[in-house]
């Protein structure tokens, strides 16, 4: 499924229907399936019984929760990647350019469960998400000129990669 043709209809907000099931607030000493567990507002809860579970009643925000942790080990079960928390994408879905030595474009998104007045939603984005092959090594070795990176930042992973003016030398700094 091209995940593009998503957007063949008007808007990317899609209500979602799910039938509540059992949940339990679990037992932390005891040991579980990450798998089947959410951590939410300091304690876990899974849909699964084990041993010390306590039934309960969930509210909105931990259904959501629980929404959110079952579409993700779906997405992953359907071999799809994650560039982050949110944004995803499927290597079967390559941009073929003539840099992939460099960096690999695939068709992807990113999507968020959201609660609108009483209801969860699915919200999705369609992205283009780029996968760095080279380090900035590699690019200044191929002849990138460094006086072109003047101004250029980046952030990467909580840090602000950056190219200070007139100096031939890369940084970095926390972001912050």
């Amino acid at each position: 499924m091209n995940i593009l043709s998503l957007y063949n209809r008007i808007g990317n907000a899609f209500r979602l229907n799910y039938i509540l099931g059992s949940v339990y607030q679990l037992d932390p000493t005891i040991e579980f399936d990450g798998d089947s567990a959410v951590y939410y507002n300091g304690n876990y809860y899974s849909h699964t019984y084990y041993q010390n579970s306590e039934p309960i009643s969930p509210d909105l925000g931990l259904i959501k929760a629980l929404i959110t942790k079952q579409f993700v080990l779906k997405l992953k079960s359907q071999g799809y990647k994650f560039k982050s928390k949110y944004k995803v994408y499927d290597i079967g879905q390559e941009i073929v350019t003539p840099y992939t030595d460099l960096f690999k474009l695939y068709e992807g998104f990113e999507f968020r469960t959201v609660i609108i007045g009483e209801e969860i939603f699915l919200v999705i984005d369609p992205k283009v998400i780029t996968v760095v092959q080279a380090s900035i090594q590699d690019f200044l070795l191929r002849g990138a000129d460094i006086g072109s990176l003047r101004e250029f930042s980046v952030l990467s992973r909580g840090r602000v990669w950056r190219a200070y003016r007139g100096e031939k030398r890369i940084s970095t700094r926390n972001a912050g």
